[in-house]
């Protein structure tokens, strides 16, 4: 309610400013529902706008921009995220088919925390060259072509349709669940994991939603090293079987002759295409 009385700003404004002669009962009466009409019309008016605006609207508002936007929502998308990517539509519609077009559908995901970091790596058909695509917490994107290639996953280096999406959850505000730390297991969250399966689940359709029909998603990774998987470096042999990128012993996690794991610790495996999530 504004000052004296009145239902709305503009039938208060109205009666404020007319010249005493017209306010008389009657003609007060009179710019009263004036007011009031205009006040009804501007707050309609405003509450359209606001409908259409996915990062302003209600929530109630949402699934029907994203259905006339053509923008999925997934079982446990946050809302925030949902409206990032309802307010991203022709960005995520124009480059879809393309590894870009998968790092921008994804990354909103993981709002409200911050953002993560986000990679997407494959390697071409005779083994030769890998190209990674990055998009950093702030939304840049860049691309970067190794060769010789430092990723080869399991030697299976014919299969250049493949790829691997890595998200760094360090920083994002994500809490691990350790499956040693004391804390039962409810089957809600996957062992040594910062998402639940569920989650998991999520993000793997988001990605093959936005993928080309040719391409394959084969894995998801999970890093907790900012400084891991650096598409400018080559694999190293940390010492305990494990090497810092794929040399062609990463399509099981652990070697079958030596016993040893062959994965980089501060990678989780999520995803894995032969598995599931």
């Amino acid at each position: 309610m504004s000052g004296h009385g009145y239902a709305g700003k503009l039938q208060a404004f109205i009666a404020g400013i007319v010249p005493w002669w017209l306010q008389n009962p009657m003609a007060g009466a009179f710019n009263e529902a004036i007011g009031l009409t205009l006040d009804l019309a501007s707050e309609t008016l405003l509450s359209g706008l606001r409908g259409s605006l996915p990062l302003r609207c209600f929530p109630d508002a949402l699934p029907w921009i994203g259905a006339d936007r053509g923008i999925r929502r997934y079982p446990n998308e946050p809302t925030s995220s949902y409206r990032r990517r309802c307010a991203q539509w022709r960005q995520i519609k124009r480059h879809a088919g393309s590894h870009y077009g998968q790092l921008i559908n994804l990354q909103p995901y993981f709002l409200p925390t911050n953002r993560p970091v986000i990679r997407i790596v494959h390697q071409d058909g005779d083994g030769a060259t890998a190209t990674w695509h990055t998009l950093d917490a702030g939304g840049a994107y860049s691309y970067h072509r190794a060769t010789p290639s430092n990723w080869n996953w399991d030697g299976a280096t014919a299969q250049w349709s493949r790829f691997w999406v890595i998200v760094y959850v360090n920083g994002v505000g994500l809490a691990p669940t350790l499956w040693d730390d004391g804390a039962l297991w409810d089957g809600g969250s996957i062992w040594d994991g910062y998402l639940t399966s569920d989650q998991i689940s999520d993000i793997v359709e988001i990605v093959n939603e936005a993928k080309a029909p040719h391409s394959m998603l084969a894995g998801v990774i999970l890093a907790t090293d900012p400084n891991s998987f650096d598409p400018l470096t080559t694999s190293i042999p940390i010492g305990d079987g494990t090497t810092t990128l794929p040399t062609g012993h990463w399509g099981k996690s652990v070697a079958p002759f030596t016993g040893l794991p062959t994965r980089l610790a501060t990678a989780i495996i999520a995803y894995d295409y032969a598995l599931g999530p």
